[in-house]
Parts: C-alpha cells; sequence; structure tokens
C-alpha cells in the first residue's frame, strides 16, 4: 500500500504543481517557506500517510517549527489526452524514414 501511496502523492504534487503555475494567486494564501501536506479527504488512510511523512521529515528540518500548510485537494478532475488532430499515416512519413 505504501507504494500506492507513494505513486498517489506524487501525482497529487505533479497536479498541485500545475495549479499553483495556472492560479499563482492561490500561493499567497499558504505561509512562507511552510511545508505543504496535500490531502484527499476522499481517503483518510493517504491522508495519515501523508501526515506520517511530514512529520518524519520535520525531523531533519533545518526549520522545525516551519509551518505546515495542509491542503484539501478537492478532487481531480479526470485525465485527459493533450493531443490535436491526430492523423493515421499508411506509411512512415519523411521526417521518420531511417
Amino acid at each position: 500500500m505504501r507504494k500506492i501511496y507513494a505513486m498517489k502523492h506524487e501525482e497529487l504534487v505533479t497536479e498541485f504543481t500545475r495549479y499553483i503555475i495556472e492560479n499563482p494567486q492561490f500561493i499567497d494564501r499558504i505561509p512562507d517557506n511552510a511545508h505543504v501536506v496535500l490531502l484527499d479527504r476522499r481517503d483518510p488512510e493517504f491522508c495519515r500517510y501523508t501526515i506520517r511523512l511530514a512529520k518524519a521529515s520535520r525531523k531533519a528540518d533545518d526549520k522545525p517549527d516551519r509551518p505546515i500548510a495542509y491542503i484539501d485537494v478537492g478532487k481531480l478532475a479526470p485525465a485527459k489526452s493533450r493531443i490535436v488532430r491526430p492523423r493515421v499515416l499508411r506509411k512512415a512519413p519523411e521526417f521518420a524514414r531511417v
């Protein structure tokens, strides 16, 4: 289960980073230098996993009193392809020939 939660955490970090890039004003709501803990209210065991990770990382933190910002990620929209207008070709095009 730990590996599944690690993969989910990685995915949420990626999605949260994208969200911040697209919505930079959100970062203003997070305390400076805070340790961000991503939570999924639909998965309490995952939440406990991420909180345990945060507590473990605090032990090695150079600022043990660093503020913690708990972020309820809400929900993820379904993943979708970003491919636009694909085409089926009968033979390899000139730019891809070997």
